[in-house]
């Protein structure tokens, strides 16, 4: 239910902003701030982005044990790109992250899950273990302890989402497609069934932000990025032609890890079946002749 707000607390820190008019941008790249900053420089990397225009702020936002800096600044808008009839398809997962197929004879590829699952795996033992420790100790449930810990992994999911959007946004941009399509439904870490295990490695792995980093990096080189619903997807083949609808779901083809059997026999990746009926969901004509 919502409340009235409160007051901060003695101890609690506010965002500062610092515009363009306290602090410049010069032209090796470092930002300088007033003389109430007692000498503090930043060194900034926005001046080598290609699109630059102009600097315009930065932004201390306080965190629990320290600041992150944001260095905001403006960029020369990209036109979108007309469809051009070139389209990828992704279908989000835990053990494989993203199951990247296409419509232009490209070879499918798997974009590997297990190293955030590695990770994600390694700060709940973590995490469990000083949290019995800090109860048994001091009876509380959250220590700086914990704290760096749970910031480090942050960190590290934060550096495996980035590389893997560059990278699918790169691959877009060498095979010169435009639209990007990737599936995900509403509400789909809500109310799961599908184990203790199998939920918490769903529901620990960040998709949405992996999206929306897809998304800015997309809309700078002027590619579309479109979200899909995906149901049927899984359950339906594609190399039988059956479209993604609830009256050819058999899911019984899908047979152990990964694995998707056609009603012909032929063996496919789950996932990557799933991406091409995603593309088949979202576009009537996706496949090209040549």
């Amino acid at each position: 239910m919502p409340r009235l707000p409160k007051y901060k607390r003695k101890d609690g820190r506010c965002q500062l902003t610092v515009t363009n008019q306290n602090c410049t941008l010069m032209e090796n790249g470092t930002i300088q701030f007033p003389k109430s900053f007692k000498g503090f420089t930043l060194m900034s990397m926005c001046r080598e982005n290609p699109q630059f225009v102009a600097f315009q702020q930065v932004r201390f936002i306080p965190r629990k044990k320290h600041l992150v800096v944001e260095v905001v600044y403006q960029i020369q808008p990209v036109e979108e790109k007309e469809d051009n009839g070139r389209y990828l398809s992704i279908d989000l997962g835990v053990d494989n992250l993203a199951a990247v197929t296409n419509n232009i004879g490209a070879t499918p590829f798997i974009i590997n899950g297990m190293g955030l699952k590695s990770i994600n795996q390694y700060y709940n033992k973590q995490i469990s273990h000083y949290q019995e420790v800090t109860k048994r100790i001091n009876n509380r449930n959250y220590s700086n302890r914990m704290n760096r810990i749970t910031t480090k992994r942050n960190r590290k999911i934060n550096d495996y989402m980035h590389k893997a959007s560059r990278f699918l946004i790169n691959y877009a941009k060498q095979m010169q497609v435009n639209t990007i399509v990737i599936g995900k439904n509403k509400s789909w870490k809500q109310n799961l069934k599908l184990g203790g295990k199998v939920n918490q490695s769903f529901t620990e792995i960040p998709h949405q932000r992996l999206i929306e980093m897809i998304k800015y990096k997309a809309k700078t080189s002027g590619i579309q990025v479109r979200i899909k619903e995906e149901g049927y997807t899984s359950g339906t083949s594609f190399l039988d032609q059956e479209k993604p609808i609830k009256r050819n779901y058999n899911k019984a083809r899908r047979i152990y890890r990964g694995l998707f059997i056609s009603n012909g026999g032929v063996a496919i990746n789950a996932d990557v079946n799933a991406s091409l009926q995603i593309l088949k969901k979202y576009f009537r004509k996706f496949f090209l002749t040549e």
